[in-house]
């Protein structure tokens, strides 16, 4: 009896271990394909059909040229090839969204600088002449169309009444849903932030909609169905990062408020929300963990007192959950990364270490529904 009961307890503890250790189904994180252009924080991603695009950007690491990136590279097949660059100029916290196969890629903006400028034979003896000179922060709101058809890009922005009726932004936030795409808040000059919102319709061009959330720049986004979620970001030093999460719902065109990410005294399920709360973060969306069906929204990453944790969020319910957060073999947080989803997989590549600082150009795949793999070694995983 006495060996019996021994052995029911080391099952016991055994059962208990396996669950401390790798019995949840909260996903699980893999290296994946490193991204194919040179390191970037700040840059835009879109996708078009199976194909993804990253580009735009800034690499403070360059010696030559421009730090400001106009490269764009596509990811398919688990392998990024060089595409046309972008005919603006580089940028970077610049936004795209996609309508009817074309990606319609803006704003953004280049950072204060001092450049020298060579005048050939401009010094009284015939040689050449240099100069330092300041060049002001400047901020776009020019917009090109890449042609997901045939991969090229527009020759001249939109313009006329397809032109950006707002102020030039950057960190602004974008989306597409109901054959629309949608751009708004961000920053309009050192001291401004905005909560202003754009509707952009193919046929028509622009108009303003009533977007109820606070000013914000560096919040994030996410499509399911025909809503989108809009949360995250920071306002002003002394504001913060935002609490409010807003819903856009394409059938009705309207928007709404849904449960802030806060932990309210009267509910129990919101304890830990004070995780979620963080600016030029990245969401994806997948159904793999889904037992409706309905896709569930993820944002990871971003500047938080919380940024390697990562949130799953279920719209049916409106309720927030935690994942598998970052792993440690990732390093840094990265902020002002790019996502994209691929076969139901979360991908998170680029970003740096702040908004200007330490950029990366490695990627990362998360595996929602997944059991955790103790035993990741994080080797580069081909999945097609």
């Amino acid at each position: 009896m006495k060996i019996l009961k021994l052995l029911s307890l080391l099952l016991l503890s055994t059962a208990f271990f396996a669950c401390d250790s790798s019995n949840d189904d909260d996903g699980d994180w893999s290296k994946a394909r490193e991204f194919g252009g040179v390191t970037r924080v700040g840059a835009v991603c879109f996708k078009i059909g199976d194909n993804v695009y990253v580009g735009l950007g800034y690499d403070g690491d360059r010696t030559y040229g421009d730090k400001e990136m106009r490269d764009f590279w596509k990811f398919r097949n688990n392998s990024w090839v060089k595409v046309d660059s972008f005919p603006g100029l580089g940028r970077f916290g610049a936004v795209a969204f996609v309508v009817d196969g074309k990606a319609y890629v803006g704003t953004g903006y280049r950072p204060q600088r001092t450049i020298t400028v060579t005048i050939p034979g401009g010094a009284a003896d015939g040689k050449d002449s240099t100069y330092q000179t300041t060049q002001n922060k400047r901020f776009f709101s020019d917009f090109y169309v890449f042609d997901g058809a045939t991969e090229t890009w527009s020759k001249d922005s939109l313009s006329g009444e397809f032109a950006f009726p707002g102020q030039g932004r950057e960190h602004a936030v974008a989306f597409a849903v109901g054959g629309c795409g949608f751009v708004g808040t961000g920053a309009v000059d050192e001291n401004t932030i905005t909560s202003d919102f754009y509707k952009f319709d193919p046929n028509t061009g622009w108009s303003e909609t009533d977007f109820p959330g606070d000013s914000r720049r560096g919040a994030t986004a996410f499509v399911i169905g025909d809503q989108a979620i809009v949360c995250g970001g920071a306002g002003t030093a002394s504001s913060g990062y935002k609490l409010d999460v807003l819903k856009y719902n394409a059938t009705t065109d309207s928007w709404s408020s849904c449960h802030p990410i806060m932990n309210r005294s009267d509910h129990s399920f919101d304890d830990s929300y004070n995780k979620i709360p963080r600016a030029y973060a990245v969401s994806f969306t997948s159904s793999l963990d889904s037992p409706s069906g309905t896709p569930r929204g993820y944002i990871a990453c971003g500047a938080g007192t919380h940024n390697r944790t990562c949130w799953e969020y279920d719209i049916e319910k409106d309720r927030w959950y935690e994942v598998t957060s970052l792993p440690s073999a990732m390093g840094s947080p990265r902020v002002s990364a790019v996502a994209f989803d691929l076969d139901g997989y979360g991908y998170v590549t680029t970003g740096g270490s702040s908004i200007e600082t330490a950029m990366f150009q490695d990627s990362w795949r998360f595996i929602p529904g997944m059991d955790e793999d103790d035993d990741n070694d994080y080797s580069i995983v081909d999945i097609y």
